[in-house]
């Protein structure tokens, strides 16, 4: 009887050790905060029982995950006083010692602030138990970093128009040719030096890209714009780490990975359209294919040589209109602003010289085109 006893207190003993054990070796988590971690992966048991495989995404532009780590061994972990619940973290196949819980009690670690992980295989070796460490699990890290973007683009400047008249509207856009590689999180940036918006952002993802070739569909656009600035046009990645609601935007530097920032200026100039006529018709608004770099868009369509004259120039607010031959008919006189707008049409009368009022204008610059039976004449005017 009393051997039976024994074996019973035996097997009972083994039963619970069997079920600390269980309850001991479970699953763990990492809780972390303020990282850089573009993704997370979790997978139990890999890639043996009591190792834990904690697979981590940084950005292409990073090397190494950072962030708040705290290690936690989930399930039930009690000791008959608190105190003597301990913890320790160890390095492995180094065996160097990283942090421990203290006399805390507490059931989790929380690794030292400049602790960071390589890209590749890190493996931390929990050890716990009540009064001693005589239970172990293993937290393999591992880090992988996203593919680097590759570009090569051409971006380019071009007069948007009309559907229905194919007349300059006064504003641009940008055509891109060229192709890119990994492309996810790229956006482009158009940074005005003055005029709202300032930035505006358009995800590479919303362009139609050939999925084999990497190329964008030829002449693909973006963007308008009639405000006359310089414009700058920046790459940027931009992605939301995990555990976050904030996104985090890096510029990507100029002359990396083969992009370069894209600086243009448009002109009170830019992308306006020409009137040009013959004696014997009426003057057409034509939008004459040209260099949208230049400045003055002197090279739009052939001219005519002007039979009149402006002056003052500058002008307090009267201009004076005379001709300087007699066979021209003035028509009309329609002032633009910088951003090519409309601002003040007049009928001319028959006579010579006459004046025209501008002093309700504010001061700046401004384009007068002149109608004439042969052509309209674009003057620039500057009012004081």
């Amino acid at each position: 009887m009393k051997n039976k006893l024994l074996q019973f207190r035996k097997d009972l003993f083994f039963c619970l050790f069997c079920l600390l054990t269980s309850t001991l070796i479970q699953a763990q988590t990492i809780e972390l905060a303020n990282t850089n971690a573009a993704s997370y992966l979790y997978s139990p048991n890999f890639p043996s029982v009591g190792t834990y495989t904690h697979t981590y995404t940084i950005p292409f532009y990073q090397n190494q995950l950072t962030g708040t780590f705290k290690l936690k061994k989930d399930g039930v972990f009690t000791c008959n006083l608190p105190n003597l619940r301990l913890i320790s973290i160890n390095a492995i196949p180094s065996g160097a010692f990283v942090v421990n819980n203290g006399q805390s009690g507490a059931t989790y670690v929380t690794l030292p602030n400049n602790y960071s992980f390589p890209v590749g295989v890190t493996t931390l070796k929990m050890s716990f138990g009540c009064g001693n460490l005589s239970n172990s699990i293993f937290f393999r890290i591992v880090v992988n970093k996203l593919p680097d973007p590759a570009l090569n683009v051409v971006l380019t400047p071009y007069c948007q128009t009309d559907t229905h008249t194919n007349l300059f509207t006064g504003n641009f856009g940008y055509h891109v040719n060229g192709t890119v590689i990994n492309k996810t999180g790229l956006e482009f940036n158009v940074i005005k030096t003055s005029g709202l918006p300032i930035s505006t952002i358009e995800l590479l993802s919303n362009f139609n890209i050939n999925s084999s070739s990497n190329a964008f569909t030829p002449n693909s656009s973006f963007y308008s714009s009639n405000t006359n600035t310089t414009y700058t046009v920046k790459l940027q990645y931009r992605y939301t780490p995990v555990g976050s609601n904030t996104p985090i935007v890096y510029t990507i530097p100029n002359g990396s990975y083969g992009w370069t920032n894209h600086v243009w200026s448009k002109t009170f100039s830019t992308c306006m359209n020409v009137a040009v006529g013959t004696p014997n018709d009426s003057a057409t608004l034509k939008s004459v294919t040209a260099p949208i770099t230049d400045p003055n868009d002197e090279n739009r369509s052939p001219r005519k040589p002007k039979k009149f004259t402006t002056y003052p120039n500058p002008t307090n607010g009267v201009i004076v209109i005379e001709k300087t031959e007699m066979d021209v008919v003035l028509k009309t006189i329609t002032v633009y602003d910088t951003n090519n707008i409309a601002i003040m049409t007049t009928a001319l009368e028959n006579f010579n010289p006459q004046t025209i009022d501008l002093t309700s204008l504010r001061s700046g610059i401004y384009l007068m085109n002149v109608e004439t039976n042969e052509g309209v004449f674009v003057e620039k005017i500057v009012k004081n």
